[in-house]
């Protein structure tokens, strides 16, 4: 996996609700839920740990809930990559659309930095 990110990461766990839109082979269920947490983020992307596989390619809608009263945020992502751990996956997301405020998004993760 080469490194082309545009934005830094931060390492936080934050609670993700993800919903799959879609996946390339149809192995889940349109609809399907999931409850994860970031092993980072950035304004663009997560890092995902998962109890399930989600597949490479996958259009997920999530709802991300910063803490620190920030609120909740939607957003459209897709799989970049993932991979098994010992213990779970790890599931790379790339934020294709933000379904929120866009501003107070990025205010909300660089509050997290300072906290």
């Amino acid at each position: 996996m080469s490194e082309q990110r545009l934005h830094s990461r931060l390492l936080a766990r934050v609670r993700v609700y993800v919903r799959i839109e879609s996946t390339p082979d149809g192995s889940i269920s349109k609809g399907t839920q999931y409850v994860c947490e970031t092993r980072d983020l950035s304004f663009k992307g997560f890092c995902l740990n998962s109890e399930e596989l989600i597949p490479e390619k996958s259009k997920l809608i999530m709802n991300v809930e910063l803490d620190y009263g920030q609120g909740e945020f939607n957003h459209l992502g897709e799989v970049i990559w993932n991979r098994e751990t010992d213990e779970a996956y790890v599931i790379g997301v790339h934020i294709t659309e933000h379904l929120c405020n866009e501003m107070v998004w990025k205010e909300g993760v660089m509050a997290i930095l300072t906290s």
